[in-house]
């Protein structure tokens, strides 16, 4: 890739993939190092034969299986730890508000990815395919499910279903 496309593609690219990172992980340093990693691996693997939405959907699928590595990391550690001390854990969901942050943090890391990639960032179903590594069909139905099970959680804090 030439230093003039891959600047243009990053002016196009940075900001929304910074912002679905940070809502992916919900920590803004863990989202600059994941978006830091993702553009390294990405400047050494992209082929040159992708056009500009398959560049687009290849970046986000590298961001989207570092974090889901990191997660993978944290919870064989958290494995570890606990099974050295056998100590209780609290649970992050009882101390949720009814801030929507919040909420959509309580989707799984691939519902919280289908959600964040079809309605903020705008991709298709075909995109939102390659970035997360399923059938073009199964995004249908995985959105689906993401959407009500995102509806559930709201009217279940008490915002109301429109309409």
């Amino acid at each position: 890739m030439l230093q003039e496309e891959f600047a243009a593609f990053y002016a196009g690219v940075r900001r929304g993939f910074r912002l679905y990172l940070l809502q992916l992980c919900g920590n803004e340093s863990l989202a600059d190092e994941l978006f830091q990693e993702s553009f390294c691996r990405f400047l050494q693997r992209v082929p040159n034969r992708l056009n500009e939405a398959q560049r687009r959907a290849y970046l986000y699928r590298i961001g989207s299986r570092l974090e889901i590595d990191r997660r993978r990391r944290l919870r064989l550690e958290k494995d570890l730890l606990l099974s050295e001390r056998e100590a209780p854990t609290v649970s992050a969901s009882d101390r949720l508000g009814l801030d929507m942050a919040k909420v959509f943090q309580r989707l799984k890391p691939r519902e919280r990815s289908l959600l964040w990639l079809a309605h903020v960032e705008g991709f298709s179903h075909v995109e939102i395919a390659a970035v997360l590594g399923v059938g073009e069909r199964s995004v249908r139905v995985l959105l689906d499910r993401a959407r009500k099970k995102l509806a559930g959680l709201m009217e279940r804090r008490g915002y109301a279903k429109s309409g």
